[in-house]
């Protein structure tokens, strides 16, 4: 039976943990302290494997089952998705997230004013990071770019789009 999210409010912790399916391997861990997480079996190479999402209400029952189904997709391809995750975590951890590359970019430009490189840092700080300073470089997309960079532009800010344009497209040839 597929849960709900009713169903899953209402769901009170007991003494020992136990868990919710829903279907096609997503379940929910409930925790004798309350806790409830997401995780989805799934076979790969022989084994049995279990992926985690993160807490309810966090990832949503909507969100895991999305999560599940792209896990899924990439278990009928082949691709073991937690390694998958790890090499994502792992990226993240070794400097390569927009914001830590376009750090190392400005750190790199010695012979600006101070007042000059605070100026960019403030509007990486502003107008980009909240969007993509998290992002994989390697998963940014023009289309993402665009939405940042437009999200600026609507505001009127059409001087600051046209300088934020030329500091992404720096950023990311430095990355390159």
């Amino acid at each position: 039976m597929a849960l709900t999210d009713t169903a899953i409010r209402k769901t009170k912790p007991t003494e020992k943990p136990f868990k919710l399916a829903d279907s096609s391997g997503l379940y929910l861990l409930i925790k004798p302290n309350g806790s409830k997480l997401w995780y989805m079996k799934y076979r790969i190479d022989g084994k049995e494997k279990k992926l985690a999402f993160g807490p309810y209400p966090d990832i949503s029952l909507f969100k895991a089952r999305q999560l599940r189904d792209a896990a899924r997709s990439k278990v009928r391809e082949g691709v073991d998705p937690s390694a998958d995750k790890k090499i994502a975590q792992q990226k993240k951890k070794n400097g390569h997230t927009f914001r830590q590359i376009a750090m190392n970019w400005h750190g790199e430009h010695k012979r600006w004013s101070a007042h000059y490189a605070n100026t960019i840092q403030r509007r990486l700080e502003m107008y980009v990071f909240p969007d993509i300073g998290d992002s994989l470089i390697d998963q940014i997309t023009t289309e993402t770019l665009l939405f940042t960079l437009r999200k600026v532009e609507n505001k009127g800010f059409l001087e600051i789009t046209a300088r934020l344009k030329n500091y992404v497209t720096e950023i990311m040839r430095y990355a390159v």
